[in-house]
């Protein structure tokens, strides 16, 4: 069964109805547009929309490449929102229950909390210090082997096997450096990658409720 751009974009927009209102207008202005060029290089209008795909995976992708932090905001938006609906459907009693304990078992949740953000607080820096430390290693191996090489030849040694064989320590200690230099660079790019899967892992989880069910 064919699709209409109005009934594709209706359903865009209620899919990724829980997003923030720019978030949801961007991208239906977008599809829009894509269905439009497409019907002006020949397509019928139903052609178009079957070409995009499934509003499903549209909206996954859309969601996988939210930034983290407008994932986590629409969630936290979400949760309050029907916090308050189900304090209007229970009445202020039971929803005052349910405040109580969670303040009366904060010290355990809350601990666990906090644990949790210094082990991952803790990981990160070590990390990045390892990063560091191969990064400041690296330079200090190439200047001080590239300024012994020269300085092999600016003082004057007694005989020239003396120098030839600082200098070669000099250099063979600058290419040790550029070594370092590569370790560092494939390191920080593994760093960067596994931070990327963390975030898309943390978003699939996030997603997983309200925009699965959207």
């Amino acid at each position: 069964m064919s699709v209409t751009t109005n009934e594709f974009l209706s359903a865009l927009t209620h899919r990724l109805g829980y997003l923030p209102y720019a978030e949801v207008k961007k991208t239906v202005d977008f599809y829009r547009e894509a269905i439009a060029d497409r019907m002006e290089d020949g397509m019928t209008e139903a052609e178009a929309v079957a070409a995009l795909g499934s509003v499903d995976d549209i909206a996954r992708e859309i969601e996988m490449n939210l930034p983290l932090s407008t994932v986590v905001k629409t969630r936290v938006d979400d949760a309050r929102e029907r916090a308050k609906e189900q304090k209007e459907a229970e009445g202020g009693g039971a929803y005052a229950f349910k405040l109580l304990f969670l303040v009366l078992t904060c010290p355990v949740w809350g601990s666990l909390l906090i644990a949790g953000a210094a082990v991952v607080l803790g990981l990160l820096v070590a990390v990045f210090s390892v990063v560091f430390t191969l990064g400041v290693t690296a330079m200090a191996l190439i200047v001080g082997g590239l300024a012994a090489a020269v300085v092999a030849f600016a003082v004057p040694y007694p005989g020239l096997a003396p120098r030839l064989m600082l200098s070669g320590i000099g250099l063979v200690t600058a290419a040790l450096g550029f070594v370092f230099v590569l370790v560092t660079m494939i390191s920080e790019r593994a760093v960067k990658g596994s931070l990327r899967l963390t975030a898309k892992t943390v978003k699939r989880a996030i997603l997983r409720g309200k925009g699965a069910s959207a």
